[in-house]
């Protein structure tokens, strides 16, 4: 455990920019600690930013999410990789691919049936401009349990937003992966 600790950290080293880290804490998070809306949501800055990159340590579990994650400047969250895992992730159990060279669990997102039996239309809303966001290591599922598919996984919404996207599977969206409505986003 201590070793995907130390891996995970040297990982966000190398892909998070320091002045992101120098900013916030790591929070580790398991898929038993509930909601991700509520945890992510909860955890803000007295500016409404928020206060840590997040880690999602779960493997062969589900992330379930029941409200629509709303940032207002920068954001990390990424599935934490294996200690086998070199730089780059990799798939797992799959015999029937001849290119298949090791392992991979992405952390696995998916919406939560609300009250009314109905989804999440959108999973994020990046509203911060100027702010810089990743999306690393994460498996978006737009399916719920029931069936019934979210639109959108990630919307956004602020100006100059720099959104980086890496190691990510986006399932099922039937609006958009990544909506743009800002200006100038990269």
């Amino acid at each position: 455990m201590k070793k995907a600790i130390l891996l995970t950290s040297i990982m966000l080293l190398m892909i998070v920019p320091t002045s992101i880290i120098a900013q916030t804490q790591i929070m580790e998070i398991a898929h038993h600690d509930g909601d991700l809306y509520e945890i992510i949501s909860a955890d803000t800055t007295e500016t409404g930013h928020q206060a840590s990159v997040y880690v999602l340590t779960s493997k062969d579990a589900t992330y379930k999410i029941t409200g629509t994650i709303t940032v207002k400047g920068d954001l990390t969250i990424m599935g934490e990789f294996d200690e086998e895992d070199d730089d780059s992730p990799r798939r797992s159990d799959h015999d029937d691919d001849e290119d298949d060279d090791g392992d991979w669990d992405p952390a696995f997102i998916q919406s939560g049936v609300l009250a009314d039996g109905s989804v999440l239309g959108t999973f994020f809303v990046l509203t911060g401009d100027e702010s810089s966001v990743q999306f690393i290591n994460l498996y978006l599922s737009a399916y719920a349990t029931n069936g019934v598919a979210s639109g959108t996984a990630i919307e956004v919404k602020g100006d100059y937003v720099s959104t980086e996207v890496s190691a990510c599977i986006f399932d099922g969206f039937h609006t958009f992966a990544i909506a743009y409505n800002g200006l100038w986003d990269s």
